[in-house]
């Protein structure tokens, strides 16, 4: 049995099952409503549900509030589905590697013929100030984890699936060193509410229209529109 949440985290109702149960139950339910192949729950313990390969899996770091799902359990992340195939994923890491680069994920999230972009005040610094949602690779993770996190923590969406990869741009960071973003399409459970954090102001900018974004990103973004 793979105990990967906390025991004793909230009292046992009259169910006999902890609001943790119930909780975790809740949101398997609701992923499975969404398409993924979540485990039945009728009968089966929490702590069997919750483990490594299962759709929800343990979190490296701290809580994880599903919001857009009316789910909040601490110390979880949703796995988002993959529709790329993982040898692809695979291989932007091993050539990223090779080329000696720090690879970053930027995400595309299309409501109704609209891009999420994200606004930074950058006016003083005459910087195009639209972008992606996206984030850096972290040591030991994932490209699938990061566009789940980065997403996450940059709008407070959940992301339930990678649909397909877009490609990919090289630059350097602002300390001069070299950095590759890999781009992908994703779904979220819902668009909404956006809670941001590390920027001022957001806008759902129609694809058909000007984009008011850096020719990298409008590369990017013409290729998804295709």
């Amino acid at each position: 049995m793979h105990r990967n949440y906390r025991r004793g985290v909230a009292p046992r109702g009259r169910t006999g099952r902890s609001s943790t149960d119930r909780t975790v139950r809740k949101c398997f339910r609701r992923l499975s409503r969404l398409g993924h192949d979540a485990p039945d729950v009728a009968d089966t313990p929490a702590a069997d549900l919750v483990r490594p390969g299962s759709v929800i899996a343990q979190a490296d770091r701290g809580r994880v509030r599903l919001r857009g799902m009316g789910c909040a359990v601490t110390g979880f992340e949703v796995s988002p589905k993959l529709s790329i195939e993982e040898s692809v994923l695979a291989g932007l890491v091993e050539r990223a590697e090779a080329d000696d680069v720090a690879l970053r994920v930027g995400v595309v999230l299309e409501s109704n013929g609209a891009v999420l972009l994200l606004e930074r005040d950058d006016r003083l610094t005459f910087r195009n100030r639209l972008h992606l949602p996206g984030t850096i690779l972290q040591p030991g993770e994932s490209l699938v984890a990061a566009v789940g996190r980065g997403v996450a923590e940059e709008t407070g969406l959940l992301v339930v699936e990678i649909t397909r990869y877009l490609g990919s741009f090289d630059y350097l960071s602002a300390a001069g060193k070299p950095v590759r973003r890999e781009h992908f399409a994703a779904r979220v459970a819902e668009f909404g509410p956006v809670r941001l954090s590390n920027y001022s102001g957001y806008r759902w900018v129609p694809l058909a229209g000007e984009l008011p974004v850096t020719s990298s990103i409008r590369q990017i973004l013409d290729g998804y529109r295709g």
